[in-house]
């Protein structure tokens, strides 16, 4: 099976579909149960480094891919061609973009909504069928005020995607994506844009491989902001728990000093983590080096290799 999470640019929209609060893996269960990730060791804060980087693909200015058009599931040339229903409209409104705490107001907005009720249709592969249920919804303020919005998930409902691949009548394998959650962007003049979002996101398949994600609280949403594609900056907490040992528990992340990047590669900044007492502070060197400091202890060098093989790929994320 390939890796769940991918990061994927959409229309200029970075579409991160999701969150507004639990329900997500049953009986309100969170990511980590509460539980802080350790953070005593080199590992630890190299864990936790490639966990964020697959998260929220934070480094490379990305969110987790595939969330559009519902789930990983590609737009169907002919909507519920196998069974089901789907109802598509636009329209315009009022949004009130309350991540940003300056925006106080409700602004107009343009929009396009999609409910899915049972919606099956034929994958590109043959033998492949994909069936979605849920909501979503995307918007744009129509007043210049160059903000956005995309909404996955109605109130406690989250959007549920399911993949089957199917051999002479028989399902071979099956996987199933739920996300609930709320993206706010605002771009700036010159550009630069800043997302905050509250997400959700749960993938178990037949194989028995399970990721359960958070991004974000409500009331403190995750925060991603990029100026001129080379420096970005993040802060907010995060939760996970996959079937993977060893792979659970809650953190935050902030950014002490602009994360730069140079044809892809970081090439500077610090990152801090946190989780319970305990602290982990990452700096990246120009020429792909770092070092990490554990809990105010004396720094302990990071190789080029230590850190692209960090950001390459989480070995919490399964395979």
């Amino acid at each position: 099976m390939k890796k769940p999470f991918r990061f994927v640019a959409a229309g200029g929209l970075l579409f991160l579909l999701a969150a507004c609060g639990g329900g997500i893996g049953g009986d309100d269960e969170e990511p980590g149960g509460g539980t802080p990730v350790p953070l005593a060791t080199k590992a630890d804060a190299l864990r936790e480094l490639s966990v964020v980087a697959e998260l929220g693909g934070v480094l490379e200015g990305f969110s987790p891919g595939g969330l559009g058009g519902g789930g990983t599931a590609p737009k169907a040339a002919q909507p519920c061609q196998v069974a089901g229903e789907e109802d598509y409209g636009t329209g315009t409104g009022n949004y009130r973009f309350n991540y940003f705490p300056e925006e106080t107001q409700l602004r107009p907005v343009d929009y396009s909504r999609t409910v899915q009720r049972s919606c099956s249709y034929n994958g590109a592969n043959a033998g492949v069928l994909y069936t979605v249920d849920g909501f979503k919804e995307s918007g744009a303020a129509s007043d210049g005020s160059a903000l956005r919005y995309v909404l996955t998930g109605s109130g406690s409902s989250p959007r549920k995607t399911i993949e089957e691949r199917r051999s002479n009548g028989s399902v071979t394998y099956r996987v199933e994506e739920l996300q609930l959650g709320r993206l706010q962007q605002k771009t700036a003049a010159d550009g630069n844009r800043e997302r905050r979002l509250v997400y959700r996101y749960e993938l178990k398949d037949s194989d028995q491989n399970r990721i359960l994600a958070a991004l974000g609280e409500d009331g403190s949403p995750f925060v991603i902001r990029d100026l001129d594609d080379v420096e970005s900056f993040y802060s907010g907490s995060y939760a996970y728990e996959t079937s993977e040992s060893g792979c659970s528990g809650v953190a935050g992340v902030t950014t002490l000093a602009a994360i730069t990047r140079n044809d892809g590669r970081v090439t500077g900044g610090r990152l801090q983590f946190d989780a319970g007492d305990k602290r982990a502070v990452i700096v990246f060197n120009a020429d792909g080096t770092g070092s990490v400091q554990l809990n105010g202890a004396a720094p302990v060098a990071l190789t080029a290799q230590d850190i692209s093989k960090a950001l390459a790929g989480s070995d919490c994320i399964p395979d």
